[in-house]
């Protein structure tokens, strides 16, 4: 059994170098093969009103693997990237389907043409009757083509998109060096998803048949093509109300809400800064309101502030003279977190190269909003 797997996707822009191989070699030794596709189009027999291209590739190639469509769609792509693996599998080595198995099988096949529209327990027991009624040779079938899925599965499991990715902005992180171009970023699944191909593309082949095609997308949002969320009412019209004040957003929401999109695009230094921002602005002006508050000027507050610069003390000491209850009292653990995280993370990221992971990234911009809420409501 030999299986052919491509993973593929296309980044926002272009790569300007040669089509062709390039070895690329990741931390830790990892070693992956990248083949840069700069004619590549998709094709596509609904317009691209709802989905992302059914097959791609170079342009005059396309309309014969779309043979019963009367009207194709054809649309250039930016920069392809593709990666090609492969395996041969003993028939003896490959997964073996159980009975169960099987009637998952048929069970996928009544989805994909729309066979049911009952509960899973209906789809479940007319899949067993299908599979009970199968002569032998059909039942056989059945078991090969399953057996196909299941090992093929096995073999490039959904988890190489995470390391297709990687090698991805490697070759990127690398190429934006090499030829001085700042029109090009680093890529999460954010950016990936909004694009034609949208998201990034398995596609596996046994012995010339295909058993799977996957795209991961991620998060919804990038790939919508209209309207998918419809915001209540008072919503809008405070949206309306602010357009016409002139006025600029809450700039801790703003700030936050900016630290959250990073997030989504994988630029995890930058959205820990923007965070850090958020809540070092919130307890800024919450101190400068309640010193106006208590009889002050708004300079004389402001000047409070210059001389009272230091994070913790203004989180602690100043919030509970001034507000009335220090942060770190309002919730301990979560203060000495985001102290940590400044320390370790924010301070780091500002004076140097470190890159903090995704987990990271995310853990510290939601413990940092969470303050910087407490930090304008805490009574």
């Amino acid at each position: 059994m030999h299986f052919e797997h491509r993973v593929l996707l296309e980044v926002p822009f272009i790569l300007n170098v040669p089509d062709g191989k390039y070895n690329v070699t990741l931390p830790g030794g990892v070693k992956r093969v990248l083949i840069i596709h700069n004619g590549y189009y998709a094709a596509s027999d609904d317009a691209f009103e709802y989905a992302s291209g059914k097959v791609y590739g170079l342009k005059h190639s396309l309309p014969s693997a779309l043979p019963n469509s009367a009207d194709v769609s054809v649309v250039k792509l930016r920069t392809v990237v593709e990666m090609r693996l492969d395996k041969v599998v003993d028939e003896n080595d490959a997964v073996q389907p159980t009975e169960s198995d099987l009637i998952n099988e048929v069970s996928r096949e009544l989805i994909k043409v729309r066979a049911t529209n009952g509960s899973s327990d209906a789809l479940t027991a007319k899949a067993k009757a299908i599979l009970a009624t199968h002569p032998t040779e059909h039942r056989e079938d059945l078991r090969r083509t399953c057996q196909r899925r299941l090992t093929a599965n096995q073999l490039f499991p959904p988890t190489l998109a995470d390391g297709f990715l990687a090698a991805v902005n490697a070759f990127v992180r690398q190429y934006m060096v090499a030829m001085e171009d700042f029109f090009v970023e680093e890529v999460a699944l954010h950016q990936v998803a909004g694009t034609t191909m949208g998201g990034i593309v398995q596609h596996t082949q046994c012995d010339g048949i295909v058993v799977a095609s996957v795209t991961t997308v991620g998060l919804i949002a990038p790939i919508m093509r209209s309207q998918w969320f419809t915001h209540p009412k008072p919503k809008l019209d405070a949206l309306k109300a602010a357009l016409e004040t002139g006025l600029p957003p809450n700039a801790v929401e703003l700030l936050g809400v900016r630290a959250r999109h990073l997030v989504e695009r994988g630029a995890h230094r930058s959205a820990i800064i923007e965070a850090a921002a958020a809540l070092e602005t919130a307890i800024a002006r919450r101190l400068i309101a309640s010193i106006v508050s208590n009889g002050a000027s708004e300079a004389q507050a402001l000047q409070f502030l210059k001389g009272n610069q230091r994070f913790s003390e203004r989180g602690k000491t100043h919030f509970k003279a001034i507000v009335g209850k220090s942060l770190a009292e309002h919730d301990p653990m979560l203060w000495n977190r985001v102290v940590v995280h400044r320390d370790n993370l924010r301070h780091k990221i500002a004076h140097s190269d470190l890159e903090p992971s995704a987990e990271d990234t995310k853990s510290v911009v939601a413990d940092f909003l969470t303050m910087a809420e407490i930090a304008q409501t805490v009574r």
